[in-house]
């Protein structure tokens, strides 16, 4: 029988072929080799991603939500003919002559005067009474400014007997009723061009000038308001600032015969 010898030869680009071929496999991932995590921090993970998409779907619910009573709120004022949002007063009885106050306030339709019992009323009866006097001008409709005339002093506010608002209150466990209070107002509050929606604050320096520690206080105040967006100011009455507001809420010659007054028989000053 004859003797074959049979003998390969490989080409010069087999060999880069197969070369090639090596080094893909040496590159190829290989996850049987890397080490598992660990089950607590697997959890972790998936934990986290699951809440930062929760988070994600509740401040998009949270925006949509806000922007359908936006609507609404548009809705409603047309519907009354193009009114705009009305400016509301909110006169605390602490005020010295507090009842007189009512009676500076401008001869305007769209400014609403509220008046509340600092002693007897409740969180609940203020807001009602400001519901109430919104849905009196056109039902559906919300506050464009509110100006609170109550007492208080550098970062803190007198609301109620026995109920003063500051930082460290409203944080307290047993503060849930202010807490509530200043939320559901944020809600009392126009979302028409919300950058200009704001809250005045007379009848106490609760800026605490020249040093502005209430700052604080209204930094928090804005955040309880959230989603609303509602800007606090509390000028002074003597300031270009203080004025304007003064100017658009009140009757000028009217109030500063009340502010000039307020400790002498205002009977007889208004003729009643």
């Amino acid at each position: 029988m004859p003797d074959f010898n049979i003998s390969c030869v490989l080409s010069p680009d087999s060999l880069v072929s197969l070369q090639h071929r090596k080094e893909k496999r040496e590159q190829r991932e290989q996850p049987w080799t890397e080490d598992t995590p660990e089950h607590k921090d697997l959890q972790w993970k998936i934990g986290n991603e699951l809440k930062l998409n929760i988070d994600g779907y509740k401040d998009d619910i949270v925006g949509l939500r806000w922007k359908g009573e936006q609507l609404e709120e548009k809705a409603a004022l047309t519907a009354h003919g193009f009114l705009k949002p009305p400016r509301v007063v909110l006169i605390s009885s602490t005020v010295p002559k507090s009842k007189f106050l009512p009676l500076t306030v401008k001869d305007d339709h769209d400014v609403l005067v509220v008046s509340y019992d600092h002693q007897n009323d409740s969180f609940e009866k203020i807001l009602g009474n400001i519901q109430s006097k919104l849905d009196s001008y056109c039902p559906g409709c919300k506050a464009k400014s509110l100006l609170m005339y109550i007492q208080g002093g550098p970062a803190h506010l007198y609301l109620k007997k026995n109920r003063v608002t500051t930082v460290p209150k409203l944080k307290k466990a047993g503060s849930a009723d202010m807490v509530w209070f200043w939320q559901t107002l944020g809600g009392l509050m126009s979302k028409l061009d919300p950058d200009t929606t704001v809250i005045h604050i007379l009848g106490c320096n609760v800026m605490g000038y020249p040093k502005y520690v209430g700052i604080d206080l209204f930094e928090h105040l804005q955040k309880l308001m959230k989603p609303n967006i509602v800007r606090f100011e509390a000028p002074l009455e003597l300031s270009s600032q203080g004025n304007a507001v003064i100017d658009s809420y009140f009757d000028t010659n009217k109030y500063k015969l009340w502010k000039s007054q307020r400790y002498s028989n205002l009977d007889r000053v208004f003729g009643l």
